[in-house]
């Protein structure tokens, strides 16, 4: 079965050959019977009849052996269209994963550092709040977005057939990592000018509270907008497994 399988196209035009081969003789034989005065009356309108049937058997198998390639033409090409759809969605997925996560790690550090000022102004003997250390963080957090934006960027590109239909989540996704990245990199800036004394006072302290919330919250924004994108890719592949399976079990049915 395998054997015949990977020779499938032979064993056709094999057997189209021989069909045609096969009436070609009958006919040969006919007129040589005819010619010889062997073939007439009953006879002759029997063999004719039989030629023509054999005629009509042919140019049924011919129309059956078309529609049957085309039909396997048609289910390989969408078979191919699935597992490229379906290859796509797993390299695309790992990246959303990545940049995910590494929007949870940044937005718990903005979350923290807020916390910690407000305990380090309370407390300032319990409670420490290093700029330097922060810094270093921030620094850290600004190469990781960076990073697990454009690996996302970059996996939805190699895979854009595939996706295509959704390039405007792609499009605001990246225009929010973008954003977030400037954002950050203000407030690592705006952090760097300012002294202990500047950020603990009333204003300071309402004012870095703010913009680690807004941050925060643009992150957040890109976590959703990557739940969302994959959430569309999943449903997208779902569709067009479930509709090439139905199609192809029509097709056995009938």
């Amino acid at each position: 079965m395998r054997f015949f399988g990977k020779n499938k196209g032979f064993y056709i035009v094999f057997s189209y050959l021989v069909t045609v081969s096969v009436i070609a003789l009958y006919a040969g034989w006919i007129y040589g019977l005819i010619d010889k005065g062997v073939l007439e009356g009953r006879d002759l309108v029997w063999s004719v009849t039989n030629l023509l049937g054999w005629v009509v058997a042919l140019f049924i198998i011919v129309v059956h052996l078309k529609k049957t390639r085309k039909d396997q033409r048609i289910e390989r090409q969408q078979q191919l269209k699935k597992e490229f759809k379906i290859d796509a969605f797993r390299r695309i997925n790992h990246a959303v994963s990545s940049f995910s996560t590494v929007t949870v790690k940044a937005a718990h550090s903005f979350d923290r550092w807020s916390e910690k000022l407000k305990l380090h102004r309370q407390k300032p003997g319990e409670v420490k709040f290093s700029k330097q250390e922060v810094d270093r963080e921030i620094d850290l957090h600004i190469d990781n977005l960076m990073e697990g934006l454009t690996q996302f960027v970059q996996a939805v590109e190699e895979n854009e057939m595939a996706v295509v239909k959704f390039s405007h989540l792609k499009n605001y996704i990246q225009n929010k990592g973008e954003d977030i990245n400037r954002k950050v990199g203000e407030f690592q800036r705006d952090l760097a000018q300012r002294t202990k004394k500047d950020l603990i006072c009333d204003e300071g302290l309402n004012e870095f509270a703010s913009r680690c919330k807004d941050i925060k919250e643009g992150l957040s924004d890109i976590r959703r907008y990557l739940f969302d994108y994959r959430s569309e890719l999943m449903q997208d592949n779902l569709r067009d497994i479930f509709k090439i399976e139905a199609s192809t079990t029509k097709k056995k049915k009938l």
